[in-house]
């Protein structure tokens, strides 16, 4: 028997108790807001693939902790990892005032001080290499810790809570920016100068903003007005005013590279809406960049449906995760070889 640690949004656990033991095999053990034990039979490897698109981390459960002395067991077991500590999530997502984001992330300061000096050499800092051991501990203020280790893949940021190192602009007027370029990161796929994208569903323009930003080539649909900031008035941007059902043909880029949908509509609408623009783009479209919103969580047990839905559009790979931007929604990536 073995025990599996993993974080997700707030709100999302109820359906994961639900879909794991019956798809997987793994039951519920320990369970607070954002983060679930599993017990496992057999041994679990800890460089495992995301076991499901709404986890945010996952890896090999050490249990409980109420202090840096008392890790000297998960020490043992492990050669020198990469010390990693995150806060819990305090609530979902933009509805946790700052102060209190302000007072969690200061116990995760403290907490990873006490642990470097309690143990100095024994754990290390900096980003992890795919395959080292990473050393993870959730705190939640005025909670035990709760303990674990994963071996690094690329299906994870490098920083604690498989996040990114992201230095959004000081004009980025959404969120959006940052869950473009997590999804760009985590693919590994380089949108870049000189390509062109088909942006769908894009005001206020985090996103629009991004792509600007690598030197593409961007028309946008929207209904909504974006006003880009001054350094970007002169790139090389279109706005097409009005829902994307309602645009005529013949104002339709004429080839895209890359198509990036954020749509203030439920995931299988933007599935439909998909399925009707992908195919004109075929000869030369190298992927998606798409954001699935969960109007309610239950709608995440229609992902294989609707990443087959996809796929089935012509791309060789679709993969879904809930990074660590995202709220009630799921970052999808669709490419082509």
């Amino acid at each position: 028997m073995s025990f599996v640690l993993t974080t997700c949004a707030v709100g999302a656990e109820a359906v994961l108790r639900r879909w794991m033991p019956e798809h997987r095999g793994w039951r519920a053990a320990f369970s607070r807001p954002g983060l679930i034990t599993w017990k496992v039979e057999g041994a679990v490897d800890a460089g495992l693939p995301r076991p499901h698109p709404l986890f945010r981390t996952w890896g090999v459960s050490l249990g409980f902790c109420t202090a840096a002395p008392e890790l000297g067991k998960a020490l043992d077991q492990l050669e020198a990892p990469v010390l990693q500590v995150m806060a819990g999530e305090a609530g979902p997502k933009g509805h946790v005032p700052e102060t209190v984001l302000e007072r969690w992330e200061a116990d995760v300061r403290r907490v990873e001080e006490e642990i470097r000096t309690c143990w100095g050499a024994r754990v290390r800092g900096g980003d992890p290499a795919i395959g080292e051991a990473v050393l993870d501990v959730v705190v939640r203020p005025g909670e035990p810790w709760m303990v674990g280790w994963h071996r690094h893949t690329r299906e994870r940021g490098p920083l604690p809570g498989g996040a990114w190192e992201l230095a959004p602009p000081a004009d980025a007027p959404s969120r959006a920016w940052a869950k473009l370029e997590e999804m760009i990161r985590w693919s590994g796929l380089t949108p870049g100068k000189g390509e062109s994208a088909l942006e769908i569903g894009c005001a206020p323009g985090g996103a629009t903003m991004a792509l600007l930003d690598r030197g593409l080539r961007v028309c946008s649909v929207d209904p909504l007005p974006i006003v880009l900031p001054e350094r970007l008035r002169q790139a090389p941007f279109l706005q097409h005013r009005c829902l994307i059902e309602k645009l005529p043909r013949d104002q339709f880029p004429a080839a895209v590279d890359w198509i990036v949908v954020d749509m203030g509509l439920s995931a299988p609408m933007a599935v439909h809406h998909l399925a009707r623009i992908v195919p004109r783009y075929r000869d030369r479209l190298q992927g998606l960049f798409v954001t699935l919103k969960l109007n309610e969580w239950t709608l995440v047990e229609r992902l294989p449906e609707l990443l087959d839905r996809i796929a089935a559009m012509g791309f060789d790979s679709v993969e879904a995760a809930c990074l660590p931007a995202f709220r009630q929604e799921l970052g999808v990536v669709a490419r082509r070889r």
